[in-house]
């Protein structure tokens, strides 16, 4: 009777953290300890304070084709504003009714508030279609969970033009396809260097973002930031 007995706290008592984790959140697992840090989203379906968080996979198959038993896992997700991070393992794979886990309570969580705005330096291509069907290749120089910034040798539009942008990103070993409907919010043709001329510098906001491509796009800018900070404080 495997999924018969209660999952274990691995959290000392008078030293639990909070987390505020409501039902149907997408969490972002990140497999630390095997398959070359696979990557999985996972959705929340409830939990006990320094006991467990119980989470489920949308569109899993067999348990044991995700996730076993005490693999190690560190965990993405965004409350409000609130980029949240800890790390956990397995404690329990039921079967029954359906597929879900048992994840340890964190000992330790982080939280980084990420404004919507807030923006990480990125170096990439995108893909453009205009609305009368034009299709422009673009270099990305920024980004936030709520738009971008990207040069062009070709104008796109002024300040209002909509359009749609198609972007690959990477996030450890997950890449993952974006395409969002965009409005140009800002618009500058001055070089930014001497190698810049002929250019043009869009600013645009991102419309119509699914909870599945926010929390990647979130998860995205957290680890960034985390990186930077973590470079900075070692400087």
């Amino acid at each position: 009777m495997p999924d018969s007995r209660p999952a274990t706290p691995d959290t000392p008592d008078g030293d639990i953290p909070h987390l505020d984790l409501a039902i149907g959140m997408p969490l972002n697992l990140h497999l630390t300890s095997s398959r070359e840090g696979a990557r999985i989203t996972a959705r929340v379906l409830g939990m006990m304070e320094g006991t467990s968080v119980l989470v489920h996979l949308p569109s899993s198959g067999p348990a044991s084709a995700y996730l076993s038993l005490d693999e190690e896992l560190t965990v993405r997700c965004l409350a409000g504003r609130t980029a949240i991070g800890f790390v956990t393992r397995v404690l329990r794979v039921c079967t029954s009714p359906f597929a879900y886990y048992h994840l340890a309570y964190p000992r330790q969580v982080k939280a980084v508030q990420i404004r919507q705005s807030e923006r990480v330096a990125v170096s990439g291509e995108a893909t453009i279609t205009t609305s009368d069907n034009r299709t422009i290749q673009v270099e990305l120089r920024d980004l936030s969970a709520s738009g971008a910034m990207f040069r062009s040798h070709e104008p796109v539009g002024p300040v209002g033009t909509t359009f749609r942008i198609a972007m690959d990103l990477a996030l450890g070993d997950m890449a993952r396809s974006l395409a969002f409907d965009c409005t140009v919010r800002s618009e500058d043709d001055k070089p930014e260097n001497s190698h810049d001329h002929g250019r043009h510098r869009y600013g645009i906001e991102f419309a119509d973002v699914s909870d599945a491509d926010r929390l990647f796009l979130f998860a995205f800018v957290y680890e960034r930031l985390l990186a930077a900070r973590s470079t900075g404080a070692g400087a």
